[in-house]
């Protein structure tokens, strides 16, 4: 995510407290650390509150969520890269889809066993995931659903925000208005309950 790895400070419960160099990997979905110049990363992640970078913070909740939004409201992504297409080299350096080959990934001769390259363009799709936590509470999917759980007394002033603006559960801009209207009316409900 960064060009260098940067600053920062993995949060544990117990107050334990480790900083570190930290840096986001796209493609794996974790957290690395440097310690004694090798690249780690967390496998404590159940005792994890957060990781404090200069820039961001990230939660752990079946995967790093990368915070966009603090306060009451939190709204986190959570970044997602998935094999979209895979092109076999053809004939003639051409790559197709459907190549009638055979691939193999090792070869066996005289209890000689080689690892072979695979001649393959791999095309990945980034995808980014909306959460959102509330007062505090677990993270949940920012979706119509899960927002209407969280403020049952608010549903018409939702739905009708929501028909009104087309809101696009995909748009970051869409999801991050929406989060200030869902948090006034999250702290005008906490401040009106007993």
């Amino acid at each position: 995510l960064y060009p260098d790895f940067i600053q920062g400070k993995a949060i544990f419960t117990n107050a334990r407290i480790y900083p570190s160099m930290f840096n986001y990997n796209l493609i794996s979905g974790e957290i690395e650390f440097i310690k004694s110049k090798d690249t780690l990363i967390i496998t404590d992640k159940k005792d994890l509150i957060s990781i404090d970078l200069i820039p961001d913070t990230f939660y752990y909740h079946n995967g790093y969520l990368r915070m966009i939004r603090n306060g009451s409201f939190k709204v986190c992504v959570k970044y997602n890269y998935a094999i979209k297409d895979i092109l076999k080299k053809g004939a003639m350096g051409t790559t197709n889809r459907s190549a009638a080959s055979e691939s193999y990934d090792y070869f066996l001769t005289n209890s000689l066993s080689m690892n072979l390259v695979a001649d393959i363009d791999m095309k990945f799709q980034k995808e980014e995931l909306y959460f959102f936590s509330a007062a505090g509470k677990d993270f949940l999917p920012f979706n119509k659903t899960n927002i209407m759980r969280i403020l049952p007394y608010k549903k018409d002033i939702i739905k009708n925000y929501m028909e009104a603006t087309k809101t696009d559960f995909k748009s970051r801009e869409d999801l991050l208005i929406l989060a200030e209207i869902l948090s006034r009316l999250l702290s005008c409900l906490l401040y009106t309950s007993p």
